[in-house]
């Protein structure tokens, strides 16, 4: 595939509204009518006023009853249904061309079998890694096929999904924690751009990445583990030498020191990468120190916006100046 740059959009979602209605979807629209080659990563559906938990954890948690024996997984697992079909109703509701119901089919595909698969972790009554990676990535799937079956029936036909199960390889590391192989990652995407994509439509459309997951070497689904998403995003910058990336988040960015304990803390508008990795290592929570590296590594400037605040903005780049 010929090299080329392209923008790539890590985004935290808490709720589908927040990112098709507010201004996250106008920002995409505007990176799109720019021409920009634009890869969406999307972690799983966050928490609302109405279901307080994560869907993240809500997998876990569906895992954590079937591993002790309770049958509770399966009002888990149609907790999470009836969530997404409601998502899916919001997002789709008005579209004709059969998206909702292509949708929903998937959906209940998926639930029916992660109920056999935790049906079976009942009998035994334990699990493995692999077991709870393969059902937790269940959230970024479904979150990301919706965001692309949106795009497609607000007019965007041509966006596509990435599974980054199909691209992305790691292996796992000590302190729980996984490598990269970029060799054969930027191998497997060029293999999936080759196969996916034709000469026609070549950039002129958004990539839908799932975050969190990814594969082992040997075939398996793993994960890149907690906080995985913002991760994933900066390593899908890395591959193809990005031109920026821009996370979306709910705080301001980062503050000179916890605004919590100190009441004269300023927010910062440009750090470098090293500066980045510093705060994110001694408590910073917007960012994991991880998910620096693959910027620092690359030098992919990043961009990280309160959702709810577009003018709340910090840049961190290689050097003390950015400018776009």
């Amino acid at each position: 595939m010929e090299e080329q740059r392209q923008t790539v959009v890590g985004v935290e979602v808490w709720g589908p509204h927040r990112l098709v209605k507010g201004w996250g979807g106008q920002l995409l629209r505007t990176e799109i009518d720019e021409g920009r080659r634009l890869a969406v990563v999307l972690s799983a559906l966050g928490s609302t006023a109405e279901e307080p938990v994560k869907v993240t954890d809500q997998l876990l948690r569906a895992v954590r009853n079937a591993t002790e024996r309770s049958d509770a997984y399966k009002e888990d697992l149609e907790k999470l249904q009836d969530l997404h079909i409601k998502a899916a109703m919001q997002l789709l509701g008005d579209d004709t061309s059969g998206l909702y119901e292509e949708y929903e089919e998937m959906l209940r595909e998926d639930v029916k079998n992660l109920k056999s698969v935790l049906k079976a972790i009942t009998i035994v009554g334990v699990t493995s890694n692999s077991f709870s990676d393969f059902v937790v990535g269940h959230g970024e799937l479904w979150n990301a096929r919706l965001f692309t079956s949106y795009l497609r029936a607000k007019g965007l036909s041509s966006a596509k999904m990435v599974d980054a199960r199909d691209v992305l390889v790691v292996e796992p590391s000590e302190q729980d924690t996984v490598e990269v192989d970029y060799p054969d990652s930027k191998a497997n995407i060029d293999m999936w751009h080759a196969e996916n994509v034709s000469e026609e439509e070549d950039g002129n459309f958004p990539l839908v990445v799932t975050g969190l997951i990814a594969k082992r070497r040997d075939g398996r689904a793993t994960t890149l583990r907690r906080n995985g998403s913002d991760y994933s995003g900066t390593i899908m910058a890395a591959l193809p030498s990005a031109e920026c990336i821009t996370i979306w988040t709910d705080v301001d960015g980062m503050y000179s020191a916890d605004p919590r304990k100190v009441t004269d803390a300023k927010p910062l508008q440009h750090l470098t990468y090293n500066e980045a990795w510093e705060l994110s290592y001694f408590g910073a929570n917007v960012l994991h120190p991880r998910s620096t590296i693959p910027a620092m590594s690359n030098h992919n400037p990043n961009k990280i916006i309160n959702k709810a605040r577009s003018l709340s903005c910090i840049f961190i780049t290689k050097e003390k100046r950015f400018a776009r």
